[in-house]
């Protein structure tokens, strides 16, 4: 009895136990659903993924199953010996390198390899007032909706109609209904989205605008029926942001830092002013954007630099291997022919000149039109020169005549080798101003060419006239030096070069011509020329005629064949030479077809100097937005057009040299306004948060076309003092 009750006790804890575990597996199951369900509710995204993971997972577990079905591959890897050297049979690899080379081929054939397919995904903004990158929660209603979809598949080849048919039958359903264009092709730059504006938006520009990220497409009408949370103020959110993080900032203070005696100059490269609680980075990613300030961590100072290729703004130690992506990418897109790089290029501000002459056909034409259509000779690939500052000149010569690489129809790029400088414009300015003062004085005197054989049998003259081509249309300043008969003798030709008997250097020869130029009569005349001086003189130049015979109708032509032979004669075959570099870019044909308005660039000419109210009235001053802050850098600003009248009206005892068109340089890279303008206004900003009893100078960048001045001065004699050791002790970039 007692045993009998004993087993029913043990049975029935048995049952007990086996049900608890049951309903315990149950539990748990139902947990685990529960909580995947819920994260496929709120992350949708994450759902396509898992989905891709199980299929491989299912894939890798037939692959599994397949090797345990095959007992002899069991049995081979049982028996492997790794003492012997497992080589494979010369048949094998005939095989396998036939089955690779078929590979090739088919992929060949398909015209899709592996390398220009690419994954992406699909983002589709519901409303043409969106103008924020959707994140967070914003992108999972956008998935959960089916605005966003993953892994669309991109080829390199895909022309643009073959991707927007792709993205028209993902979005049937949404944009049905819609006008053509249904949507555009949008590119997110930090939190922004923009309108990139390319030509063409085949599947290699879509591959470049996604970078890493995904591709975004937006809607030309509102189809966001349900998401009306994206559209609302998003850009009052962030100014809100903005405005929050000020005022965080002006609670904490400015932090000041130490300073080097050294700051860098002029080469697309600034400072981020992160001292002061209201310091404040322009960047000028785009050229409608040059206004639009980004707040800085003053906790973590950040070097900026502008990537020359996109503009866009990176730290220092990144900006290398961006710059080398950035611009291989830009030349891949180039050749093609897709002008990517084209939308971030900033145009030219050509300055208006007011004269204008006639064309052959008659119609009146300005020098900005002329200008415009020689810089379309100018190609889109970019060629880097590397030059040693003290020898500009050499280098150029050497690029020129040694170098088969270079080709000067394309856009070139100036690398001072020991400067860390990135060509944005303004090394290539100062590069192009340098070399023709360096050229100007060997090869020119008082704007005339000197008639070297040397220089002529080294073809300098036609490098010379190379330089003065590339100047004058990719930025540089005019070489405006020349003699003007030897600008009309390139532009008009020999016979309509006026000539002057007291231009002549030989003192012999010049009272020659001027004794046949003043007889008043032909029996003067006659007297004059059958003198033995004059008759050596009449015979170097070919003279074959009777002098007791002579009327005065020949007297001009006597004294231009003097000129001629003292004059042009011994220059004309280095003229040819410098004319043979100005075909470049056509610039030679302009000048003969509008010979008026060219001679403003080649002869001496104060059109494109810079006044100093000039200067003044085009600064672009970035006052702070705090009243303190703003008080300070307009005592500042004042000192500084003390100093900018003080140059121009009286000069400075301390350095008397010292000019205007230095200050410009500083600035600019060159000293004067070049022909086809600056890209931008000149900026003015200030720096805080300097150390007590810092010294340092005033910086600029000669890319943005920046001055920056330090606000820690008290009276206007120490910026002045400043300013002086800036303008004159700086020698190149990042040595000021």
């Amino acid at each position: 009895m007692a045993e009998q009750l004993l087993n029913r006790l043990i049975n029935a804890v048995e049952n007990i136990r086996s049900a608890n575990n049951g309903t315990g597996t149950n539990q748990n199951r139902e947990r685990n659903e529960s909580v995947e369900s819920e994260i496929n509710h709120l992350f949708p995204s994450v759902a396509s993924v898992r989905q891709n993971n199980q299929s491989s997972l299912s894939q890798s577990s037939v692959t599994t199953s397949r090797l345990d079905a095959d007992p002899d591959r069991v049995a081979r890897t049982n028996t492997f010996n790794p003492t012997q050297n497992y080589r494979a049979s010369k048949s094998r690899k005939k095989q396998s390198s036939n089955r690779s080379q078929k590979r090739k081929r088919d992929e060949c054939e398909k015209g899709n390899s592996s390398k220009s397919a690419i994954l992406k995904d699909v983002i589709m903004l519901p409303s043409p007032d969106i103008k924020v990158v959707p994140r967070g929660w914003k992108r999972e209603k956008l998935y959960e909706k089916m605005f966003a979809v993953s892994a669309v598949e991109i080829h390199e080849s895909m022309s643009e109609g073959d991707v927007r048919q792709i993205f028209n039958n993902i979005y049937e359903k949404k944009i049905a209904g819609l006008s053509e264009p249904k949507f555009n092709f949008v590119r997110a730059v930090g939190n922004k989205i923009i309108d990139p504006g390319c030509k063409s938006y085949d599947g290699k520009v879509i591959k470049y605008l996604s970078k890493q990220g995904p591709i975004y497409i937006r809607a030309t009408q509102n189809i966001s029926s349900g998401l009306q949370i994206l559209n609302e103020n998003e850009h009052t959110s962030d100014e809100s942001n903005s405005d929050d993080n000020g005022e965080e900032q002006s609670v904490a203070g400015p932090s000041p830092r130490p300073h080097d005696e050294a700051h860098t100059e002029g080469d697309g490269i600034e400072e981020a002013d992160e001292n002061s609680d209201d310091d404040v980075l322009f960047v000028s990613a785009f050229g409608s954007n040059d206004d639009a300030p980004v707040l800085m961590n003053e906790t973590f100072p950040v070097t900026l630099v502008n990537c020359p290729t996109c503009t866009m703004s990176f730290p220092s130690d990144e900006i290398a291997e961006h710059a080398d992506r950035c611009a291989d990418a830009a030349e891949g897109l180039l050749q093609s022919q897709v002008t990517y790089g084209s939308l971030m290029m900033q145009e030219m501000d050509i300055p208006e000149v007011v004269f204008e002459s006639s064309s052959n056909d008659g119609s009146a034409t300005t020098i900005v039109e002329c200008l415009a259509t020689l810089r379309r000779n100018v190609k889109e690939e970019i060629t880097k020169i590397y030059v040693r500052r003290k020898r500009l000149w050499e280098d150029f010569v050497h690029v020129t005549k040694s170098c088969k690489w270079f080709q000067p129809q394309n856009n070139i790029k100036v690398i001072f080798i020991g400067e860390p400088a990135i060509d944005d414009g303004g090394p290539k300015r100062e590069f192009f101003t340098e070399t023709l003062d360096q050229m100007k004085i060997r090869l020119f005197c008082n704007g005339v060419p000197v008639a070297s054989t040397i220089s002529l049998t080294e073809g300098l003259f036609k490098a010379a006239g190379l330089l003065m081509a590339c100047s004058i249309v990719q930025g540089g300043p005019a070489p405006n030096f020349m003699s003007p008969w030897v600008y009309d003798y390139l532009a008009f030709g020999l016979h309509h070069v006026p000539l002057n008997p007291d231009d002549i250097e030989d003192i012999s020869v010049k009272n020659v011509a001027n004794q046949i130029s003043n007889a008043s009569s032909d029996q003067e005349l006659q007297e004059t020329l059958c003198k033995d001086e004059i008759l050596m003189v009449l015979s170097s130049v070919g003279y074959r005629g009777i002098p007791s015979r002579e009327s005065l109708a020949n007297k001009d032509k006597l004294v231009r064949s003097i000129c001629v032979k003292e004059l042009l004669a011994p220059r004309i075959p280095v003229l040819k030479d410098l004319e043979e570099g100005l075909q470049h870019f056509d610039l030679l044909c302009s000048m003969k077809n509008h010979p008026a308005l060219f001679k403003q660039l080649f002869t001496p000419s104060s059109i494109y100097e810079i006044s100093a109210h000039t200067f003044l009235d085009g600064l672009l001053v970035m006052y702070s937005a705090q009243q303190a802050l703003k008080e300070k850098e307009e005592d500042i600003f004042k000192y500084f057009t003390d100093f900018i009248l003080t140059l121009k009206h009286g000069g400075i005892d301390e350095a008397p040299d010292l000019s205007l068109r230095h200050v410009v340089k500083f600035v600019t890279g060159t000293y004067q306004m070049p022909p086809i303008g600056f890209p931008s206004r000149i900026k003015i900003k200030f720096l805080h948060g300097c150390a007590v009893g810092c010294k340092c100078r005033p910086v600029s960048s000669t890319c943005s076309l920046t001055l920056t001045l330090p606000v820690h001065l008290c009276r206007s004699e120490e910026l002045g003092d400043l300013l002086i050791s800036a303008l004159t002790e700086c020698c190149g970039f990042d040595k000021v």
